[in-house]
């Protein structure tokens, strides 16, 4: 599925954002990828299929619409470390410092509170 035509797209000199179905369970922040009904929902490294990383949730509309971010900086995160590259976890949604099963590259802190998306192929490393 080609990302770019399967949804509304906003392009700045800084980022690239488009808009998405999801459930209530995707939270801003999370690390989201596209499941097979189109919608997005919460990535997990533990499983190529569900790794494919596609941008984070930047705010969400109401409990089944989001605008998700794939590049650019990503404010309103917490408890990052500046200058630590961050990769998919295999906890739903989440980032960590060290790649899980599948590691998939999404980008790295530029503050505490703030990600350069930077998204890498996902590879199994398992």
């Amino acid at each position: 599925m080609n990302l770019i035509s399967a949804a509304s797209t906003a392009t700045s000199s800084t980022a690239t954002v488009f808009q998405a179905t999801c459930t209530a369970a995707e939270q801003a922040g999370n690390a989201v990828y596209i499941s097979s009904s189109g919608a997005v929902r919460r990535a997990d490294a533990s499983a190529l299929a569900t790794a494919r990383v596609v941008g984070l949730i930047k705010s969400k509309s109401s409990a089944t619409a989001c605008e998700v971010q794939c590049s650019g900086e990503l404010g309103g995160l917490a408890d990052l470390v500046a200058g630590t590259t961050y990769f998919a976890a295999e906890t739903p949604g989440a980032l960590c410092s060290t790649p899980g099963s599948v590691m998939v590259v999404v980008g790295e802190a530029l503050t505490a509170t703030s990600l350069l998306i930077r998204l890498e192929d996902a590879e199994n490393i398992a």
